[in-house]
């Protein structure tokens, strides 16, 4: 394969950009609290709003190691792995996010190249990779660094599947979907929205056994959170905390959710969104 030099350009200037300075900024938020979970594999927060199971039971039980109670385990699997090549400390914290955001602008470029042209491609990744938005999520230690990586990579071979109707391009494309979903559970419109492609534009991918295979993939790849919420349910009457803030489950467990005025009404939450903008815009 011949080198993309103005492609290596970009995800160098990138790289360089999001990676010079993330050793010397302390852990201070969100991301400290990840940090922390993840290195000892421990999920506890010390916060009495919102509980864990390491508080709930005198004897930890087998299906609370799967997960966590606030968040899926993939992201933390991930980062501990980092912990453990690099050390305990915020270089080896933010690191796996730089490269996480740094492939998924390979991947915007594999998107716009396939869709509309190389010229495409290269445009969009370089937009991406001045956007604030992407610096951030590249330095900032938060799960949707690796998420967006995940959502990328399952519209990139949605793609694919689209333009050639190949059936392994079906089966990547269930996979990232569950890989999305393992980081953080606001994946979950990928999926959705797939499915309402093939129910209105490609009914036939009904027929194939492919799908199906492709299914049971991707619940066997989240069948770690879907044991850990089966256990949750069975001990406490409620699944982990973002299940039970997206279905409205009240619980003293996670009293903090309570505050925040969850709701499982969605047109809700379109509000909530939408005010949230208007206060954010200048008059």
């Amino acid at each position: 394969m011949k080198l993309d030099k103005k492609l290596l350009a970009i995800l160098l200037f990138a790289f360089i950009l999001w990676v010079w300075n993330i050793g010397s900024v302390d852990l201070v938020s969100d991301d400290a609290l990840y940090s922390f979970r993840s290195l000892g594999w421990h999920d506890y927060l010390a916060a009495e709003g919102q509980t864990t199971p390491f508080q709930w039971f005198d004897s930890f039980p087998w299906w609370a190691n799967l997960s966590f109670h606030d968040a899926p385990p993939l992201v933390f699997a991930i980062q501990k792995i980092f912990f453990v090549i690099f050390g305990d400390n915020p270089f080896g914290a933010r690191l796996p996010f730089v490269l996480a955001m740094a492939a998924t602008l390979y991947f915007v470029f594999l998107i716009g190249k396939e869709l509309h042209s190389k010229k495409a491609g290269y445009l969009a990744c370089f937009l991406m990779a001045i956007m604030s938005l992407a610096a951030y999520g590249a330095v900032a230690g938060l799960l949707e660094g690796v998420e967006v990586l995940f959502i990328v990579l399952a519209i990139h071979f949605w793609v694919k599947f689209i333009k050639t109707d190949d059936n392994k391009y079906l089966y990547l494309l269930f996979i990232f979907f569950s890989l999305a979903l393992m980081s953080k559970y606001t994946a979950v419109f990928l999926p959705l929205a797939f499915l309402t492609d093939i129910l209105f534009f490609r009914r036939g991918v009904f027929k194939r056994k492919e799908l199906y295979l492709a299914c049971l993939i991707f619940i066997l790849i989240l069948s770690p959170v879907i044991i850990y919420n089966i256990g949750m349910f069975q001990a406490r009457d409620h699944f982990d905390a973002a299940l039970a803030s997206f279905l409205g489950q009240e619980t003293n467990d996670f009293l903090s959710l309570r505050e925040r005025g969850v709701s499982a009404n969605i047109f809700h939450g379109l509000k909530s969104i939408f005010n949230n903008l208007a206060g954010m815009m200048s008059p």
